[in-house]
């Protein structure tokens, strides 16, 4: 069984098909590239994967643990999917950041927020343990002083990958487009999900900030991190991928190395995809 692997994934809105019946396996440390054209089912796809849409039918499994399988439970509770959720990271098109946070507490934010169920558990830990009163009470003290300093010291580390270690209390109006971007990955980074996806990460920017963005997303694979990419930028997808995939009208029209897309399309779509892009980008092939 593969790492991450999606079973005959569908999912409509109202009567709009989106995707019809998407297989796909990852391997652990993979880095797959979803390229496609506007409304092919790229971004639903992605969602899907982190449990902000729910398809209608199909299975998902991770790590051999099934997270998802539409024969299950259909009204899971909230809890339930947000723990499913820290399974993975994504980075959105726009870089939602908390513009009342500095660049480090939007960083670690999340992970702060989750200290409070950690201390839950331990609680109930401690007390399983035999433990009361004062001696629970320190021990809880003491990990909340530790978890803080470690969630800090975390923080620090992405920002000096992200290359924004100077930027750690400016605000996200002090900060360009790129490096609002690169607070995003470091922020999807802090939860160390198993799976880091991304939705489009250079859209919104210029031009000129785009290779900064990219760059920092190149360097993630040097970490045999798992990445779902959801790309325009086809050099960048040809550099950087194992796997490309591409989408056309809901399904995955053809997949396969970054060679074998770029350089030997077989399907029709493709090639008229890659024309097209080739011809918007004043160039014969991608």
């Amino acid at each position: 069984m593969s790492y991450l692997e999606l079973v005959n994934f569908n999912k409509k809105f109202g009567q709009t098909e989106v995707l019809k019946g998407i297989d796909l396996k990852v391997e652990k440390g993979e880095v797959v590239t979803v390229i496609g054209s506007s409304g092919s089912g790229k971004t639903t796809l992605l969602r899907c994967i982190n449990f902000l849409e729910r398809p209608d039918s199909g299975r998902m499994s991770l790590d051999g643990e099934i997270l998802f399988d539409g024969d299950g439970i259909k009204n899971e509770k909230e809890t339930e999917l947000r723990e499913k959720r820290l399974n993975f990271g994504l980075v959105f098109q726009s870089f939602n950041l908390f513009p009342q946070y500095n660049v480090i507490k939007n960083v670690t934010l999340a992970p702060t927020l989750l200290l409070g169920t950690e201390v839950k558990l331990l609680k109930k830990s401690l007390k399983a343990e035999g433990l009361q009163g004062k001696e629970i009470k320190e021990r809880i003290k003491q990990y909340k002083e530790k978890r803080k300093t470690e969630i800090e010291n975390d923080g620090i580390k992405l920002l000096e990958k992200t290359g924004l270690t100077e930027k750690a209390k400016a605000f996200p109006c002090e900060l360009s487009g790129g490096q609002q971007q690169r607070v995003a990955i470091a922020r999807a980074l802090a939860l160390k999900p198993k799976v880091l996806c991304f939705d489009e990460p250079t859209s919104a920017l210029d031009p000129e900030l785009t290779g900064e963005v990219l760059k920092v997303i190149k360097s993630l694979k040097g970490d045999d991190r798992t990445m779902i990419i959801v790309t325009h930028e086809m050099g960048f997808a040809k550099g950087v991928s194992d796997k490309v995939v591409f989408m056309s009208g809901g399904v995955i029209e053809e997949e396969g190395t970054p060679e074998e897309i770029f350089d030997n399309p077989k399907s029709a779509k493709l090639k008229a995809f890659l024309l097209n892009i080739g011809d918007k980008e004043g160039k014969e092939s991608v």
